[in-house]
């Protein structure tokens, strides 16, 4: 595989290796690499019958500064994603984490962060805990159509963590 684009990600190159027995398709190792192999995304896993899906994602070494749909934003860090997908081939529904860890924003550290999904139905339920609590956020997103979608956002942490950093700059 070469020149591959996943969501706005730009990959330089990449390999599969599967087979069908059976009626059942294995991708025993597929994986796309960018930036001198430094980052890679991983997918293995079965579609069965009904194109019944079984696969596991997984990101390695992937940094936030060199993402595509970030470019020309002051932010650096690790992101990691790990998500099975289930259901089937055409309505795939994740489940997993998203974490950011070692932040930085315009030279400024930055907490940790971490999203839990899941989805079923074409929606996916999301539970984050942004920038070590300071932002809690719960709600759907509707995966596959134009349906509103709707977020919750607890902003109690980060409210303190405001009026903290104005009175210790007075």
């Amino acid at each position: 595989l070469e020149d591959v684009s996943i969501f706005g990600e730009h990959f330089d190159e990449g390999l599969a290796l599967g087979g069908m027995q059976d009626g059942l398709f294995t991708l025993s190792r597929g994986s796309l690499e960018r930036h001198d192999r430094a980052e890679r995304l991983t997918l293995g896993g079965t579609v069965g019958a009904g194109w019944a899906l079984d696969m596991q994602l997984d990101t390695y070494g992937f940094r936030l500064e060199r993402m595509n749909a970030l470019e020309g934003v002051p932010v650096e860090g690790d992101l990691l994603l790990s998500a099975r997908l289930g259901n089937t081939l055409f309505v795939p529904d994740p489940k997993g984490q998203l974490v950011t860890s070692g932040m930085r924003f315009a030279d400024r550290a930055l907490p940790d962060s971490i999203a839990l999904f899941e989805s079923t139905d074409g929606k996916l339920r999301l539970d984050a805990s942004l920038l070590d609590k300071a932002i809690r956020t719960r709600g759907t997103v509707p995966l596959y159509s134009g349906d509103p979608y709707l977020l919750r956002a607890e902003l109690d942490m980060l409210k303190r963590a405001f009026r903290r950093h104005c009175l210790e700059t007075l």
